[in-house]
């Protein structure tokens, strides 16, 4: 049963990526204690726009399958050069919308995106 959100309301979440490192929290205790699959099933239940920042896998494509996505390449971390840069070029971002977004939404003027552009590291 869905849950009724203001239709006003506006909600970004920035849930912990579903990855096997552990990441957040004292000793990681917060990642290593989310629950994916609920969080999911809880953000589908709410009718409030959800815009949802997460890690791109096909597992969580799946989760929210019925949600309009974007991916875009993104570094994880403040470390951004070099090999570790290039080791980093098959992760991507995603963008989960329930609900239509009125925009498209395109990332070639983020932030050092000429710069991965020269350095062959992402496309257009």
């Amino acid at each position: 049963m869905k849950e009724h959100g203001s239709s006003d309301t506006f909600i970004f979440l920035d849930p912990p990526y579903d990855i096997k490192d552990f990441l957040y929290g004292k000793n990681r205790e917060m990642h290593k204690k989310f629950d994916h699959e609920r969080f999911a099933e809880d953000c589908d239940r709410y009718t409030a726009h959800q815009l949802i920042s997460y890690n791109s896998s096909q597992l969580i494509k799946d989760r929210f399958k019925e949600w309009d996505a974007s991916e875009f390449d993104l570094t994880y971390t403040m470390r951004s050069v070099g090999e570790y840069m290039r080791d980093q070029q098959d992760r991507k971002e995603l963008l989960l919308m329930n609900y239509n977004p009125r925009i498209k939404l395109t990332f070639g003027s983020c932030y050092n995106h000429s710069r991965l552009k020269k350095e062959g590291l992402v496309d257009g």
